[in-house]
């Protein structure tokens, strides 16, 4: 699943691909903005970690979970 998550100070974004469920991370995100929690950290697919603070977040968006084919297909 792809997560992309803009800045209030920033006009670039991070974008990275999770194998977490899209639950998971919508719990995750919503419990850190409810409680004022001051960052919020992310792991992608190839086991990489991202802290992000709570407040410099703008937007999230979070992609479907399931993947697409590429290419043709018959």
């Amino acid at each position: 699943m792809n997560i992309k998550i803009g800045f209030t100070d920033s006009a670039r974004e991070l974008s990275f691909n999770t194998d977490e469920e899209r639950a998971s991370v919508e719990e995750r995100l919503r419990n850190a903005m409810s409680n004022d929690e001051a960052t919020v950290e992310f792991t992608d697919s190839k086991g990489r970690q991202f802290m992000v603070r709570q407040s410099a977040i703008s937007y999230v968006e979070i992609g479907a979970e399931t993947n697409r084919p590429v290419g043709f297909s018959s």
